[in-house]
């Protein structure tokens, strides 16, 4: 007897999906770091909320919205006339305008109060008008007002720092050629001036079959080493000023790993108010170091 067939086309299985694939363990943990940076910029006081840097000269400022104020903030955070500075020196005093409520940690001011600068060792005094901050900073004699929004628009569309994939051959072995002594580097910074820093020796590593040196920043020898640099992706993929790079102290034997997955933007990449230091020239690389962050979107 004769076999019934089919007379129709045979069904045609839908295409398995690619079965996903799992990550190494040195990817998920470059990536949790990852995740660690984009939550502290996010934060109420992190460097997406910067609204405003001005330097005070000797005397009375405005600060506000207004258009001739001496330390300008934008309409959405301030009123026209949030209050008055007044620098003696390095002293700054702050007074309220009429109406406008400011606070310090402990209640809303009522008079005059003097601030406290940052580099204060019980400073800075912290003033507060609903979600604008602000407070003094000082650099290299300069004194300044630093205000922050947790409103600011950057921080509130903030959805995370644009990455290159994890790569591990961006994860090199370093040797410290140590001087004898720690040598003072100048380099300059964002803000036009030269600052100073200790530098233990020079890093010396391998990277795309060339040899390349680096020279790190280190207060003393079993602290973490800090490194500005710039790379052959500086103003195209990343930010054109450089990116900062942590690395642990050396070991006895000079060797320590840098790991450029985890390189990241400078504060300046993300705000026009931030003070950067800028890399030394001995340290921008001929390479292209296709690690760690990205400019950040719409920077």
């Amino acid at each position: 007897m004769a076999l019934a067939t089919g007379c129709g086309s045979p069904e045609v299985s839908p295409e398995a999906p690619a079965p996903e694939v799992a990550e190494d363990a040195y990817t998920t943990a470059i990536k949790a770091t990852w995740k660690e940076r984009d939550d502290r910029l996010a934060t109420e006081r992190g460097w997406l909320t910067l609204v405003g840097l001005s330097w005070l000269e000797e005397g009375d400022t405005v600060i506000g919205s207004t258009e001739d104020a001496g330390v300008p903030l934008p309409d959405w955070s301030a009123p026209a006339t949030l209050g008055k500075l007044t620098r003696t020196g390095t002293e700054v005093r702050f007074t309220p305008a009429d109406g406008v409520e400011v606070s310090d940690e402990e209640a809303v001011l009522t008079e005059a109060v003097t601030l406290l600068a940052d580099a204060h060792e019980d400073g800075p005094t912290v003033l507060t008008h609903k979600t604008l901050t602000f407070y003094v900073i000082e650099r290299q004699g300069k004194i300044g007002i630093r205000a922050k929004d947790s409103a600011h628009p950057d921080r509130t569309a903030f959805t995370g720092v644009p990455h290159f994939d994890v790569d591990a051959a961006f994860k090199v072995s370093a040797t410290l050629e140590r001087y004898d002594e720690p040598r003072p580097l100048q380099f300059p910074t964002a803000i036009g001036t030269t600052e100073e820093a200790l530098v233990p020796g020079v890093l010396t590593f391998e990277l795309n079959g060339a040899t390349h040196t680096l020279l790190p920043f280190q207060d003393a020898p079993d602290e973490e080493m800090f490194i500005v640099f710039a790379d052959g992706t500086s103003g195209i993929e990343t930010y054109g000023a450089g990116r900062f790079l942590g690395a642990p102290a050396a070991d006895s034997d000079g060797k320590v790993e840098l790991d450029f997955n985890t390189a990241t933007n400078p504060p300046c990449a993300f705000t026009p108010f931030a003070t950067c230091p800028l890399p030394p020239s001995e340290n921008r690389l001929s390479a292209r170091v296709e690690a760690g962050e990205k400019t950040p979107a719409g920077h």
